[in-house]
């Protein structure tokens, strides 16, 4: 029977070629119907593969017909004889019997790789050419990313008997491969500590092709790397050695955004808002990066920000960072917050961070008419903070700066004490149509040091869509709680380009909030796209003396253009809130430049 199979496969191919030489008027014509004839009842799974046209080259459809035939189990299948008519070409076709499986053995395949292919028994199912292909494909890959590159997998003493098909399958595994080493050419001046993490691959590492092929992408992640030539990997025996040729790329960055936002002074239809960002990438060839960044969000209110991170201190899977943030709200209050943190990698994907946040904000000004006739403390008090707290971050984008596919995970988890400083001006207060009150006393009620915690979130997901789109789908979420009160000056700020658009930058002060996004992306070059964005906001903001839930949302459009002088960007966003509607005249809109050297 195995014979007859082969024979009858054999001389269907045969057949096949010698119909290449066929007449002049046959392949002169653009279409020729096909009629098919079969010796036996046609399956209807073989019925739909037949073609019932002869468009394009003779030898390809045919044998493409008996290789789908043969994919549905019937391996005997045939095209016996061609008769050609006028308009017409008659295929005697000949199906067989349906052929399936009787036992694969798998006792010969490394029981690491066997356990990994978890294949379910097949007796008595289809025999299928691809599924064998996909078996074979698993195996190999299986070994492939864990060490042996070079195994093998055939199948061997394969019988057909009374219409079913045994076999085994047999593995070689080969040498085992591990990573020498990371040789690097080039200008480019970079810690070998650095990129073993970065790409994940360090000497002594099983080989893995897995990580292999993610080498260019990590690397372009990385601003100041500029990729002179696809990585490769050289092998010598048992040990492989990466190749990489890499060039200092211009990646410090210096950025201008200006925005256009309706303005709460009367008389003035629009206010100008702008922001300056500096950022200094791996200047000392460790990795590390520096960045500042200041805003004038609206008249009297600024903030500026700095933070330096340093990776892989004596060349430990530790680095630290430091970040600093002063913010001053017009004439209402000053915050100045301090951050250290000390960063563990666990993997290039993943790491963990431990951090002390220590804060204050102190109040530049009291409404003392205010205080004086409602006998109540204001909305903002001066306080300090001290936080403990530990965060996690993963990451699997495919390009950090414009992605396509991936996801961004951040957790930060934080507790701490919150204490309450008696303001001296509200302490010296006096009122004279009841001087004998103490307004002392209006700290009577609160606890002025108690125990306070912060919860932050953010996912997003890039999902491709089409050749050159992709989805992002991402929330961002907070909570603030304590023991005692929150005061205005302690809660979230919100809105604006980087959480919640359509909105004034940090114009909205919450405890609570959730931000949904569904963000399309046409990608037209790796750092430019074209965007529309929807932000739909849960907030909830819980003073002493209220609380207010709202659902703000904002929708906009906007596209970024990479030029030989930088990125241009530009975005147009409206926000709606507590039931107003959409106003085109309350547009936000931003521009500005990113410019690399």
């Amino acid at each position: 029977m195995v014979w007859s199979v082969e024979c009858r496969t054999y001389v269907a191919y045969a057949l096949v070629l010698c119909w290449i030489v066929l007449p002049s008027t046959l392949r002169g014509q653009d279409s020729i119907t096909i009629q098919w004839c079969t010796l036996d009842d046609c399956p209807a799974a073989i019925q739909a593969i037949l073609p019932i046209h002869l468009d394009g080259n003779f030898q390809d459809i045919m044998v493409k017909t008996i290789r789908d035939i043969h994919e549905e189990s019937y391996l005997a299948a045939s095209i016996d004889s061609v008769e050609l008519g006028a308009d017409t070409l008659s295929c005697h076709l000949y199906t067989g019997p349906s052929f399936a499986w009787s036992y694969l053995d798998l006792t010969q395949v490394p029981k690491s790789l066997s356990d990994a292919v978890r294949l379910s028994d097949r007796r008595g199912k289809a025999f299928s050419y691809q599924e064998v292909n996909d078996l074979f494909e698993r195996i190999l890959t299986k070994a492939e990313n864990n060490g042996y590159p070079f195994a093998s997998v055939r199948l061997d003493s394969v019988r057909i008997e009374a219409n079913a098909v045994s076999a085994i399958v047999r593995a070689n595994l080969n040498d085992r491969v591990t990573i020498d080493k990371i040789r690097l050419e080039g200008d480019l001046k970079i810690s070998q500590e650095y990129l073993q993490y970065f790409l994940g691959i360090a000497p002594g590492d099983d080989f893995d092709r897995s990580k292999l092929q993610q080498i260019r992408s990590r690397l372009a992640e990385r601003p100041f790397i500029k990729i002179l030539s696809e990585p490769d990997v050289s092998f010598l025996g048992s040990s492989a050695t990466i190749n990489l040729s890499l060039d200092r790329k211009p990646a410090n960055q210096f950025d201008i955004l200006l925005g256009l936002l309706p303005s709460p002074i009367e008389g003035r239809r629009f206010q100008l808002t702008g922001n300056v960002n500096v950022t200094m990438e791996n200047q000392f060839g460790a990795g590390e990066r520096f960045h500042m960044n200041f805003e004038s969000l609206r008249p009297q209110t600024q903030e500026l920000e700095l933070d330096f991170s340093y990776p892989f201190i004596f060349n430990l899977p530790f680095g630290s960072d430091f970040a600093f943030d002063l913010y001053r709200r017009d004439t209402t209050f000053l915050d100045v917050n301090y951050e250290i943190g000390i960063e563990y990698f666990m993997s290039a994907a993943t790491r963990l961070k431990f951090y002390v946040t220590t804060s204050s904000s102190r109040l530049l000004s009291v409404d003392r008419q205010r205080i004086q006739t409602t006998k109540t403390l204001p909305e903002q008090l001066d306080l300090s903070r001290s936080t403990f707290g530990l965060g996690i971050i993963n990451s699997s984008l495919d390009y950090r700066f414009n992605p396509r596919k991936g996801r961004y995970l951040e957790v930060r988890l934080g507790a701490g004490t919150k204490r309450i400083k008696r303001n001296e001006t509200i302490l010296n207060l006096t009122d004279p149509s009841e001087p004998e009150f103490d307004f002392s006393t209006l700290y009577d009620d609160l606890s002025l040091s108690s125990f306070q915690y912060d919860i932050t979130t953010e996912a997003s997901f890039y999902l491709p869509l089409f050749s050159q789109s992709a989805l992002k789908v991402s929330n961002r979420s907070g909570i603030r709680g304590s023991g005692s009160p929150l005061f205005r000056n302690e809660l979230f700020r919100i809105g604006g380009t980087k959480l919640l658009r359509g909105f004034n930058e940090e114009a909205l002060f919450v405890n609570r909030y959730s931000v949904f996004s569904l963000e399309y992306r046409l990608l037209f070059t790796q750092n430019s796209n074209l965007f529309l964005f929807s932000d739909i906001g849960i907030i909830q903001s819980r003073l002493p003396s209220s609380t207010v839930n709202d659902t703000p949302v904002g929708i906009g459009t906007g596209i970024n253009l990479e030029t030989k002088v930088g990125i241009f960007g530009i975005s147009y966003a409206i926000g709606r809130q507590r039931g107003v509607p959409f106003s085109f005249r309350d547009g936000r809109v931003h521009f500005g430049m990113v410019s690399l050297f």
